[in-house]
This record gives C-alpha cells, sequence and structure tokens, in this order.
C-alpha cells in the first residue's frame, strides 16, 4: 500500500492553558493526480493525545465530490491520523497535530490511481528444539523490491526467509515492503518466547565504602532456590544477596551454588577485583518544565558516585528530601535551584546551584523530519547544540523512527545548530554523510538558528554520500580518542565520521570507522585531496594528502583527537586486543542494556561509562569465561543522554562503544 505521510509538528502547543472541553473539526477531500475526486473511499479517523491514549475514533466515506467531516469534543491537544483506503489506490496516512488554540484540521489528500497494492505479511515457526530460534516465511504480495525485518531487539535483516534467535519474552516484529514506484506496507507481530527449563545461576557485585562487596546471585529457575557463596578468602554465607568484608584488597575468586526444589543444580565461578578507592560523587541535575504547566518543574538527578540524601533548594523556599522531585512556582521569575548530595560512609559531598526561568516564552520546541533521497529517514540520529561565545555546546540527542520524525521539547532561547545521521541499523547507512542543517557538511558552515518561537516544521535533507570510481589510490588508517582527567588515552574511535574532499571543501566521499577505529578510502582518483574527521566544535586542520600513480597508497594513518583539535601521523599504534567485544544492545536503551564479550581465556574486564563531558559515571569489574559471555547493565541513576562505553583488558583499552539512554 501506499504511504504518503504529511508530518506537520506543532508539540504540546498552547499546553499551558487550562484545560476545557473544546470541539474538533475535521474536513478533507480526496482527489487523483489529475484533480479528479475520489467518491466512496473509505476514511478512517484516530485521534490521540501526544502520550498515546485514545481519544476519538471514526470511520467514514467520501462523498461524490470527494470530501469527508467529523467532529468530536475533546479537553485535551493531541493528533489526528487519517487513513485514507481504496481498491484504485491502496492506503495513505496523513497525521496532523491538533489544541484548543487550533480546534480546526483540513487535510487535502492526493493519490495515484492504478497502482497495484502490496501487502506485507509473514508467517513464523518457533524452533522447540532451539532455545528462542524463530524461522521467519515472507508471504507478502504486491510489486515490492525491498524487505526489511524489524527485530524489536535493535536487530534487522533484509532477507525474504530469515532465521533469528530471541531473548525471552514479548518481542514486536516488524516487516516493511517497498519499492521505487510507490508500494510501501508494514506489517508488525508479538513473537512470545518462553524462558528455558533452566537453573543458570550467575551473580554481580558492586563495591559500596571500604572493603565492603555485595553480591547478587540470579538463577534462570522459577522454583524456591538456595544458595550457597564460597568468597575466595576461606569465607562462606548463603542467601540469594549477600555482604562481605575483605581483610585487604585484591583478586578473589567466588563460587556461587544453586539448587532449587527440583533438585537442579549450578555452579558459577568468576574473579573479581576488590579496591580501596570509591570513585567521589559529584552533584549534577536536569530540569523541564512541565507540558501543561509552565510553572510546574520536574527536576532529576544526574549526580555520580554512591549518594545516600539529596537536598534541594528551589529558590521559592520550597524544599524537598526526594531523588528525582517536582516544584509547582506561585510567581513567574528567575529562581536559584540548589542541590546538595552526601555519604557519611563514603565521604560524599558535593553541590551545584543554577538559575532557571519560570513563565512562559522560556522554553521552546524544536522539531521537524529528516530526509534521505526525497523519502524519510528511517532509523536517524539528531543532535541539537547552543552556540555559546560562537562554539556548539550540546543540548540534547534524539533518535527518530521509520518516518524521521524528530523532535526537542523545552529548549531554552538561544541560537542552535542541528546535526543528524543515519544509525548503523539503517539499511541506508553509509550511504549519507553526517549533515548539519542546512544540507552541508561542517559545523562551521551550518545554518544557525535564534530559537525564540516553537519551530516544529524543519525539513532535513541528508547529503548523498559521493561515489569515487575507478581511482587508482587507496586511504587506510586508525582514529583513536586522546583526551586527558578520566578518559584514557588510545581510545579507539568507533563509527566517526571521516570526510575526503577537494582544496574547495567539497567532499568527494565519506566513511565511517569500525568499532576498533579502522577506517579505509577505496578507488580514490588522483589529486590533491584533504582528509579529517568531522567533530562538532572541533576546529581541525586537515591532513594533505596527494594521490599520483607513483603515490597512490596512503596507508597507516594515525589520527588522534585531543581536547584542543586532531593531530595527524603515519604508524601502527600499540594497541592489543585480548577479549573482543561483540555487541552493545539495545541502541538507545531505557531500564538496561547489555554487552556482549568474547574471550579465549578466563580473565577480567572492567566496563567504564562515561557521559559526554568525559566524566566517569560508572564502573563495572566482571569476571570473563572462555567464550562467549553475556552481561546485563540497568540504567539506575544514569539520566537520558550520550554515554561512551569503555572496555579495558590488562590496563588496555579493546573497544568503545556509544550507549543512548532514553
Amino acid at each position: 500500500m501506499i504511504k504518503n505521510i504529511l508530518f506537520f509538528i506543532f508539540l504540546l502547543v498552547n499546553s499551558h492553558l487550562i484545560a476545557s472541553s473544546y470541539t474538533v473539526h475535521i474536513r478533507g477531500s480526496i482527489t487523483d493526480t489529475t484533480g479528479n475526486p475520489v467518491p466512496g473511499a473509505n476514511v478512517e479517523i484516530t485521534a490521540k493525545t501526544f502520550w498515546g491514549s485514545l481519544i476519538y475514533a471514526n470511520i467514514t466515506t467520501t462523498d461524490r465530490l470527494g470530501g469527508f467531516s467529523d467532529s468530536f469534543i475533546t479537553d485535551v491537544p493531541g493528533f489526528i491520523k487519517i487513513t485514507a483506503s481504496d481498491t484504485s489506490f491502496g492506503t495513505v496516512d496523513t497525521l496532523m497535530a491538533f489544541s484548543i488554540m487550533h480546534p480546526s484540521v483540513s487535510a487535502q489528500i492526493k493519490v495515484i490511481r492504478g497502482l497495484d497494492p502490496c501487502v506485507a505479511s509473514f508467517n513464523w515457526f518457533n524452533d522447540p528444539a532451539v532455545s528462542g530460534k524463530v524461522e521467519f516465511t515472507n508471504t507478502s504480495t504486491g510489486n515490492y523490491d525491498r524487505i526489511v525485518y524489524d527485530f524489536g531487539d535493535g536487530t534487522f535483516d533484509s532477507t525474504a526467509n530469515p532465521i533469528h534467535y530471541f531473548d525471552p519474552g514479548n518481542h514486536e516484529v516488524c516487516l516493511t515492503i517497498s519499492s521505487p514506484t510507490g508500494c510501501f506496507d508494514k506489517r508488525c507481530e508479538t513473537i512470545s518466547i518462553a524462558d528455558p527449563v533452566t537453573c543458570e545461576v550467575a551473580f554481580t557485585y558492586s563495591q559500596t565504602s571500604g572493603l565492603e562487596i555485595e553480591f547478587q546471585a540470579t538463577t534462570t529457575s522459577s522454583l524456591s532456590t538456595e544458595f550457597t557463596w564460597f568468597l575466595g578468602d576461606g569465607m562462606q554465607a548463603s542467601g540469594k544477596n549477600v555482604t562481605h568484608n575483605f581483610n585487604a584488597p585484591g583478586i578473589y575468586t567466588i563460587t556461587v551454588q544453586a539448587v532449587d526444589l527440583s533438585g537442579c543444580e549450578d555452579t558459577h565461578t568468576g574473579q573479581i577485583q576488590v579496591s580501596e578507592v570509591i570513585q567521589p560523587c559529584k552533584a549534577a541535575f536536569r530540569y523541564i518544565p512541565d507540558p501543561q504547566n509552565p510553572q510546574l518543574f520536574h527536576f532529576t538527578d544526574a549526580s555520580t558516585g554512591e549518594i545516600a540524601t539529596w537536598s534541594w533548594e528551589f529558590g521559592d523556599g520550597n524544599q524537598s528530601d526526594l531523588t528525582n522531585p517536582h516544584n509547582l512556582y506561585q510567581q513567574n521569575g528567575q529562581y536559584k535551584v540548589m542541590l546538595k548530595i552526601g555519604n557519611q560512609d563514603t565521604g560524599c559531598n558535593d553541590s551545584v546551584s543554577t538559575l532557571i526561568d519560570v513563565g512562559l516564552g522560556y522554553y521552546f520546541n524544536l522539531a521537524g523530519q529528516i530526509f534521505a533521497g526525497g523519502f524519510p529517514a528511517d532509523s536517524s540520529e539528531v543532535e541539537v547544540y547552543r552556540l555559546n561565545n560562537g562554539l556548539p555546546v550540546f543540548a540534547g540527542s534524539f533518535t527518530s523512527g521509520p518516518y524521521g520524525i524528530f523532535h526537542f521539547y523545552a529548549l531554552t532561547q538561544g541560537i542552535y545548530i542541528l546535526k543528524a545521521g543515519l544509525k548503523i541499523t539503517s539499511p541506508d547507512y553509509g550511504k549519507y554523510l553526517t549533515t548539519y542543517y542546512r544540507n552541508v557538511a561542517f559545523w562551521e558552515d551550518a545554518q544557525t538558528f535564534n530559537l525564540t518561537t516553537d519551530s516544529t516544521t524543519l525539513d532535513f535533507h541528508l547529503i548523498p554520500n559521493p561515489t569515487m570510481l575507478d581511482g587508482p589510490g587507496s586511504i587506510n588508517g586508525h582514529i583513536y580518542y586522546q583526551l586527558s582527567g578520566n578518559m584514557r588515552s588510545d581510545v579507539p574511535a568507533g563509527y566517526m565520521p571521516i570526510l575526503l574532499f577537494n582544496q574547495g571543501r567539497e567532499p568527494i566521499h565519506g566513511v565511517y570507522s569500525l568499532e576498533d577505529g579502522y577506517f579505509e578510502f577505496l578507488d580514490v582518483p588522483t589529486g590533491d585531496w584533504k582528509l579529517q574527521p568531522e567533530i562538532t566544535g572541533l576546529t581541525i586542520d586537515p591532513y594533505e594528502i596527494q594521490i599520483s600513480t607513483q603515490n597512490q597508497n596512503q596507508s597507516n594513518l594515525v589520527v588522534k583527537v585531543i581536547e584542543s583539535g586532531v593531530t595527524f601521523g603515519i604508524g601502527i599504534n600499540d594497541q592489543q586486543t585480548v577479549v573482543k567485544t561483540d555487541l552493545l544492545y539495545p541502541n538507545p536503551a531505557r531500564e538496561c542494556w547489555h554487552l556482549s564479550v568474547e574471550s579465549d581465556a578466563s580473565t577480567n574486564v572492567t566496563i567504564m561509562v562515561y557521559s559526554s563531558d568525559s566524566r566517569l559515571v560508572a564502573t563495572y569489574n566482571k569476571p570473563v569465561s572462555t567464550g562467549s559471555n553475556d552481561f546485563t547493565f540497568t540504567s539506575g541513576q544514569l539520566t537520558r543522554g550520550a554515554y561512551y562505553v569503555i572496555v579495558q583488558n590488562n590496563n588496555s583499552i579493546i573497544s568503545t562503544h556509544k550507549l543512548f539512554l532514553e
């Protein structure tokens, strides 16, 4: 079926008004490309709030002039989805916003008649002999040449009849088919994978204070289970969760045994590192006004470290000891908000304060749509930066869905630039350059805009990646981070956009580095070229490269990102890979995320999480067994935003990942 998406995003417009009932009027017409009306077409009208709650649903048909109308009463703003369908043109969707200040919506829908509509469908079979194995069979009909399965766990497949392995639980699997002639349809089904009947045991641990370690056992058995711990220093303990004080720092071998009521037994052994160092705490917080009341503010603790107490002062005389409190201001104005954190056991004691503006006219919404090749971009990432003394400062990120829609809520007044690119999960990853608004490849050339009102209709077109044909040259190398502070030197810069361009700063091709920082340009034509990574906010003196018939190859280029810019050199970085990290998923994540680690011997890894401003916010020490290891981490006190996950073994960095938390 044909999907023609009209997106007009007017996020939470006039939501500051006191809610009262009002009538929403819907009018529209359906005509073909020659202007002739389409009578008798089905029109399905669905209204929902911005939070997904159903407000109204109805089905009507167009009259002899192709027109239709409807109305309903509500007291909240939201979106209206109009789905028009007919055998002559298939299905067309239109999405519009409404509010008390804009209660009338109008849709003029143009359709292409005579196309053979396509219908997406698939069958699936859960193999009972292999836990989590599901075989898919494409049963779609119509003329289509593109197939994409979305397995709901951050992975995709473009083959017709794939096989996929799921974790236990419910998974929404979607099949999308399309063609250049306009065929587009999507079919989603929920697949339930039962837990395997096992009693496998494992454990996690965390250092609380001094040399005290808290252990938490996990088991796949659903029956009552007894746990016995052997703590590596001659001591034993029992129970699912135990706490133990070690006499000295060092590496200890821990064993936990589990026996459930059915008699199923399992044992897990791993090594832990007990350290005398406890990470200090640092106070930080974020805030956002409520969509329905501009005087109600929601505060979120973003502090790091082991924190036991929170003390908030909101500047209006109100206080709170909650972790993530709310405060209702009675008057508009500017207020100084202070957060104090503490922990007597660890000596944690820190505070932070900032001025916030309360009332209308301080916060605005920014929204729009990303396009790739004239079509909405699927699986794209959009970043917004606020200019501070002419330099961009990261202000937020948003991962769009299948239609390229992005929105940022409650940005403060100021001058901004936007950046967008396709995620690695997109089938078109690598076919388009990371692009700044409007349609430029370098951040210095980005068009700025002064945000003084809601801006919700930004169209953002990604730049197609130019193709180099039959050139004799090649360029390869590695790119690393070399940052000061808590970030270690020589961290591989994975998935970094790197541009090759001419003397007029016109890109001739772009690549993205691999997870280990390796990058490569092939078929480079002869000439004088420049090369640099594109990093928002860094002014870079590009590397000069000459490709000729006598000098066709530039190999082993070492690019290092430092605080003040980028350095270039020739050589091989002395990096040793002891273990391999295969996958970090899902990404973006919410409550938890997973990291897969492969090793050819038993060892230990340290997993460090850094914020986007290079602060160490979490550290995990994990024993690794021979073969495949899968670790699960809860988001905990990590707030929404971008993070770097660095995996270290034997004091060497083996991989780095970019993690987004929603």
